[in-house]
């Protein structure tokens, strides 16, 4: 729980809150943050009349909607990813084409080689192994680049578990 959250800051705790209600509600419960967060941002300014508000407050409603267990399964939740980030450019290809950039992601964050590591000292070497796993692509790794470090940050380094 956030800091200002665990001291007992009202204010904290009502975005911890809101952040936890918003991710167990079902017009959000399956769907990524990455998708929400412009329309709590918008809710949450609404609510207060200040814009100021919300990036005071976007940390602790994140870790409460982080703390909600996801009901999606993995190739949902990186589906959903996709549509958001990619559906719109049709120079992108299809989600099939990226599903397995966000499965090596996943799977590479697991790997005892990386777990110290965090993105930035991992990238080159996630970088080779992409590229010798899919050699016969053109520049394959500036392409999916963005949904392997997708799949990396969705998994909680300690613990094997999915973040939201």
């Amino acid at each position: 729980m956030n800091q200002n959250a665990r001291s007992g800051n009202p204010d904290a705790m009502g975005a911890y809150h809101y952040g936890q209600e918003m991710h167990a509600s079902a017009k959000y419960r399956n769907r990524s943050w990455d998708e929400v967060e412009p329309e709590l941002k918008s809710a949450w300014e609404s609510r207060s009349g200040d814009a100021i508000a919300w990036e005071a407050s976007r940390a602790a409603v994140r870790q409460g909607w982080d703390s909600v267990a996801p009901d999606i399964d993995a190739d949902s939740y990186y589906r959903t990813h996709w549509n958001v980030r990619y559906a719109e450019g049709a120079e992108n290809g299809g989600y099939d084409e990226h599903a397995p950039a966000y499965l090596f992601g996943d799977e590479a964050r697991r790997l005892e080689k990386y777990r110290s590591h965090d993105w930035e000292d991992a990238e080159p070497q996630l970088k080779s192994d992409w590229e010798a796993r899919h050699p016969e692509q053109m520049s394959p790794w500036e392409r999916f680049k963005d949904a392997v470090r997708h799949g990396w940050n969705r998994v909680h380094v300690d613990t094997d578990d999915y973040r939201s």
